[in-house]
């Protein structure tokens, strides 16, 4: 079941036995035809009711050994308890949710402000959060045991890095709940540090379908829902553009005097926006029901895969 419980409620962990007088009701149905099915979302999710309590929600029993999924998720609860406890207010909810993927913290007008301004894709754990992660480490690895000249002449320092990427990005996944864009990205940049390993390195449109059959091979109905198809629409176009002009698009853009090329990084960001819109536009149309100019958000949230914004 799931159900909303006041904040005077106790402090509770997953695996805890609670109690409560509560209201239940059968998930509800599409608002429109072909709308989003929450219906179908908490079926997959495992979760035959919501609803609501009437009252504070007391714990009557201590969590069990639930086993390692139970474990992780005590250990996601905690990590953002204490983040906000540090960094109290939204700032702190920010934090948590780029770590843990929890976003409750966060005041509903800095929502509306990140939804207003199109950055509330920053908020959702995806591609870009795990790339940033497994690049860091990479460097920072490889720098490391660079200014190490015993170790640097001696062993593939730049493979030993990328195994850090790797396992560092698998923590990171898990931690923060590995929805199916995070899912995508780890898989999708596990590869290419794989490729390090074996010293060839290309992104292709391959390891794009490699990413996508190991993805619905774990959650085979995530095929229709909004967060699997915005996600990899977005990587087909990009990949789809550079694989055909990509030549074409370095020379224009970084080439010529440090003028130029400072002015062709901003453009070429720029086209790599203009390039995922339009990949994603007529999903976005489909699912949201209206023309996205901004952005778009996408997250696994409560179980299932909800819109969360489409900002134009």
């Amino acid at each position: 079941m799931r159900v909303r419980i006041p904040p005077t409620s106790d402090t509770l962990q997953p695996g805890d036995r609670v109690e409560m007088r509560a209201r239940l009701y059968p998930p509800p149905a599409q608002v429109v035809p072909g709308g989003w099915d929450l219906q179908r979302a908490l079926y997959f999710a495992e979760i035959g009711g919501v609803g609501y309590s009437f009252n504070p929600a007391h714990r009557v029993a201590a969590p069990r050994d639930g086993g390692w999924r139970e474990w992780l998720l005590r250990l996601r609860n905690d990590m953002t308890q204490r983040i906000t406890t540090v960094l109290p207010g939204s700032t702190g909810g920010i934090a948590a949710a780029l770590i843990t993927g929890k976003r409750g913290a966060i005041a509903e007008e800095v929502n509306q402000a990140f939804r207003d301004s199109g950055l509330a894709h920053l908020l959702a754990i995806s591609g870009m959060n795990l790339a940033v992660v497994g690049g860091f480490v990479f460097l920072i690895v490889r720098g490391a045991l660079a200014l190490i000249p015993w170790l640097a002449l001696r062993y593939p320092i730049k493979k030993i890095a990328a195994v850090f990427a790797i396992l560092v990005m698998f923590i990171y996944l898990m931690i923060s709940g590995a929805s199916i864009p995070t899912e995508r990205s780890f898989v999708m940049n596990g590869i290419v540090f794989a490729a390090v390993l074996i010293d060839r390195l290309r992104i292709s449109m391959r390891i794009c379908a490699l990413a996508a059959l190991l993805v619905l091979l774990i959650e085979p109905e995530g095929l229709i829902g909004v967060s699997f198809q915005l996600s990899f629409a977005a990587v087909i176009a990009l990949i789809t553009a550079y694989e055909r002009w990509g030549a074409q698009f370095a020379r224009l853009f970084h080439s010529g005097s440090w003028r130029r090329r400072l002015l062709g990084y901003g453009a070429a960001v720029a086209l790599t926006t203009l390039i995922a819109t339009l990949g994603t536009e007529p999903i976005a149309i489909h699912h949201f029901h209206r023309i996205v100019l901004g952005g778009f958000k996408r997250s696994s949230q409560h179980g299932g895969y909800w819109p969360i914004e489409a900002t134009g």
